[in-house]
């Protein structure tokens, strides 16, 4: 970062991080059983579909994060999510 920018824009305050209306909208669609359907599915799915979710528990800071074996993450993941967030994909339970 230093190499890229001056000392003065890395010390510059962070903006507040704002949602997008269409974001927000995309992010309660995953609430419809449509989209949980696949938490149901044993098949592992591609890597392309399971980097995000790998991702999402990275920036949570959950364990799942840190299984390395795919099947073992799916069955995990899938619990997760149909079990945590009771169906609902897209409100995380903050309790």
């Amino acid at each position: 970062m230093k190499k890229k920018h001056s000392l003065v824009e890395l010390s510059k305050e962070i903006p507040s991080f704002v949602v997008a209306r269409g974001t927000t909208k995309a992010v309660e669609l995953l609430n419809e059983s449509l989209y949980n359907k696949l938490f149901y599915n044993t098949a592992i799915p591609s890597d392309d579909i399971l980097m995000p979710y790998k991702i999402y528990f990275q920036l949570i800071n959950d364990p799942l994060a840190s299984i390395k074996d795919d099947k073992i993450f799916w069955e995990k993941c899938c619990s997760y999510f149909l079990n945590q967030n009771n169906g609902k994909t897209g409100r995380r339970n903050l309790n």
